[in-house]
This record gives C-alpha cells, sequence and structure tokens, in this order.
C-alpha cells in the first residue's frame, strides 16, 4: 500500500521548484534492487527516482545478484500473494541460474515519453504518445531528447561537461 498511496498523493507534487531524487526506498519496495544500510542503520533499497514536474522521469536501482536472496524474495512475495488468494507467479529459474555467472551492475530507465511531456509541457502522455518508427521520425525524436536533455542539464546543473556531451550527441544525430 505505500506505493499505491505515494503515487497518488506524493508523487504528483514533486520536483516542480528542482528535479528532486529520491532515494533509500523501504526495502521491502526493493524488488530486483540490492539492499544496503543507510546513515540510520535502517535496511534501504539500493535505488533513485528522479522527478520533474510530478512525474517520475527515471527510475535506477543497483541490480541484485544475489540467487538466494532473489529467490527468497521470490517466495515470500508467492506466500504473501497466497495468503491474499491471488495468483501464486512462476520462480523464474533461468534467471537465478543465471545470476552467479553476472557482474555487479545497475540501470536507469529514462522514459522519454515522459520527457516529451515536460519539454512540450503537454502533462497527458496521449499527447506525446511515440509516433511509428521511421529514421526521420527517429532522428527527430532524438533531436528533441537531446534538446530537452540538454536544457534541463542548462537550467538545473549547469554542468558543461553534460552540456558538452548533448551538444555532441545533438550534433551527430541531427544530420
Amino acid at each position: 500500500y505505500i506505493d499505491l498511496l505515494f503515487s497518488h498523493f506524493v508523487e504528483p507534487s514533486l520536483g516542480f521548484d528542482t528535479p528532486v531524487f529520491l532515494t533509500d526506498f523501504p526495502a521491502e519496495l526493493a524488488s530486483l534492487a540490492k539492499t544496503k544500510t543507510d546513515e540510520d542503520g535502517e535496511l534501504v533499497a539500493a535505488r533513485f527516482e528522479l522527478y520533474i514536474e510530478g512525474l517520475e522521469l527515471a527510475n535506477a536501482y543497483d541490480e541484485l545478484i544475489d540467487a538466494e536472496v532473489l529467490r527468497s524474495r521470490f517466495e515470500a512475495d508467492n506466500a504473501e500473494r497466497e495468503k491474499l488468494g491471488l495468483h501464486v507467479m512462476p520462480i523464474d529459474e533461468f534467471l537465478l541460474a543465471a545470476l552467479p555467472q553476472m557482474t555487479a551492475c545497475a540501470g536507469i530507465a529514462l522514459g522519454v515519453d515522459r520527457l516529451l511531456m515536460i519539454a512540450t509541457e503537454h502533462m497527458q502522455l496521449e499527447k506525446v504518445i511515440t509516433f511509428p518508427a521511421s529514421t526521420s521520425n527517429i532522428r527527430a525524436l532524438l533531436i528533441i531528447v537531446g534538446n530537452t536533455l540538454l536544457h534541463l542539464c542548462e537550467r538545473y546543473v549547469g554542468n558543461n561537461r553534460i552540456k558538452k556531451l548533448f551538444s555532441f550527441i545533438l550534433i551527430n544525430h541531427s544530420q
């Protein structure tokens, strides 16, 4: 219920004056993320989310690659589902078997559709839904995304290295 309450009552008010990075989520919201001990000694998820204009723009986490810990999370989740009368999900044995071969990794998901919502100031997803893929459409999308990221860097970060990187991307993909 924490996630439901957060998404409906807290999330819509985040990131209007400045981008907001939320970190140290409750451990029960870790899903596939590692957990760590925070400065107060609490167990938290090693993940963050970025909010701008009330939208979750990015979601990132440190990937859990310990198969035993992940199996126990899957089993605990299924036990809770069973108690609630919900369908028990099959445990992904292929994933668990692959984890010992994985190196430490992390990832970030950036919502391009949400980035376009911010760039165009259309705060309804229907207004910016992705158009059919073609070379010219993809090139146009890259230019829009690059310009938006460059604008956000100038507005919030002021980091010249980041600006140079996005300028390089724009120049090389707009031709």
